[in-house]
């Protein structure tokens, strides 16, 4: 006896697409998600590419109708890490903390968590300091000097946002240029309390009980320099969370999801969405396109398997 059609591993918006269409086909299906409901949407202070708002949206807002979507077609969220997908019989074993379901098909939509720089006192220093999330943490830095490291729209983003709240936000990039839109480049240049530092690489996070600055080497002249911060807010890419599915199905060497254009892995009745999955894109309109695409294949699965 299977508790649910599916389990979707996941509540960004890749796991919570499938929901949506799952739960519009008749099919029994709960969603795990050990964070926050949306995902990395959740920590976007500003969405402007998400068709359907002509005007910017705030990441947590979009995030928030999601999740009332979900709920009214009266699928649950439950708030459970997972700690292992096993293959049980004609169905699939999902264990976690206190959780231990029984499905026909599984969904993993598990996202990506930030990459760390590697440099020393960035680990010692994080959570005095180094963050990877200028939405959550930026309000402990009121009035301070910043800086934040990256040159995609996540650290374009994440100055705008920062820029509101402290004195000064320095953006620290080991290009050139920078690979995040143009319009936010160029929103950032106008702005006189956002300094940019181009051909920069960050070496060392200093301080003893907390962040006091960060040593930077200038690439083009080799020269190194202290710069005074009160906190680094590190955006250099994301990594997949898919350390569960090593064994289960087929992973890259990076460790992303193998998938065809029907989101199957290798193992029937597994499927995969969203930033797990490799593919040359990782956008919130990309995901929910997994999500959908999914959530079909596993509808048309169960239609032919039970």
């Amino acid at each position: 006896m299977h508790d649910f059609d599916a389990v979707i591993v996941g509540a960004g918006p890749a796991g919570m697409t499938a929901a949506i269409y799952l739960a519009r086909s008749g099919r029994s299906c709960v969603i795990l998600e050990a964070g926050v409901p949306g995902g990395q949407v959740f920590i976007n202070h500003l969405v402007e590419n998400y068709p359907g708002f002509p005007e910017p949206i705030q990441g947590s807002e979009l995030a928030g109708r999601m999740e009332k979507q979900v709920a009214r077609l009266g699928v649950e969220i439950r708030n459970s890490n997972v700690s292992s997908i096993k293959k049980e019989g004609d169905g699939f074993l999902v264990e976690g903390y206190n959780l231990k379901l029984k499905t026909k098909i599984v969904i993993y939509a598990g996202g990506s968590k930030p990459k760390a720089l590697g440099i020393p006192g960035e680990e010692r220093l994080f959570g005095k300091g180094v963050s990877y999330c200028s939405t959550c943490d930026g309000m402990f830095f009121k009035g301070k000097d910043v800086v934040v490291v990256g040159g995609g729209n996540s650290a374009l983003h994440g100055v705008e946002h920062l820029v509101h709240i402290c004195n000064s936000v320095t953006l620290i990039h080991r290009r050139d240029e920078f690979r995040g839109d143009i319009v936010l480049v160029n929103r950032l240049k106008a702005m006189p309390k956002v300094k940019m530092m181009l051909s920069t690489q960050p070496l060392e996070v200093l301080g003893e009980k907390k962040t006091e600055a960060l040593k930077l080497k200038d690439l083009k002249t080799g020269s190194e320099q202290d710069l005074k911060c009160d906190a680094v807010f590190i955006y250099v890419g994301y990594e997949p969370q898919t350390e569960i599915l090593k064994g289960l199905c087929k992973l890259d060497d990076y460790g992303y999801v193998l998938t065809d254009e029907t989101m199957s892995t290798s193992l029937p009745g597994l499927y995969a969405a969203g930033d797990v999955v490799k593919k040359p894109y990782r956008q919130m309109v990309t995901a929910t396109y997994d999500g959908c695409v999914a959530a079909l294949s596993a509808n048309g699965y169960l239609n032919k398997n039970n």
